[in-house]
């Protein structure tokens, strides 16, 4: 079909990690390997995996790691 003939450069690029020169995510907790969201009974909110908290600012701090590898 005409369809197998066509391809896209997004094609090679699924399931491949970002290259080592690409852009980079923008640096804040959401972003962040670490980042998720929590379940308090007052709703959800933000939690930091690597301190164990919840989360008063989405502000990076130095042991921010990007979490799109």
């Amino acid at each position: 079909a005409a369809s197998d003939d066509l391809t896209s450069p997004l094609d090679e690029q699924a399931g491949s990690p970002p290259s080592a020169g690409g852009p980079t995510p923008d640096k804040y907790c959401g972003n962040c390997t670490h980042f998720e969201y929590t379940d308090t009974g007052q709703g959800m909110q933000p939690y930091c995996g690597l301190y164990e908290e919840e989360m008063s600012d989405m502000e990076a701090c130095e042991w921010w790691e990007r979490n799109d590898r």
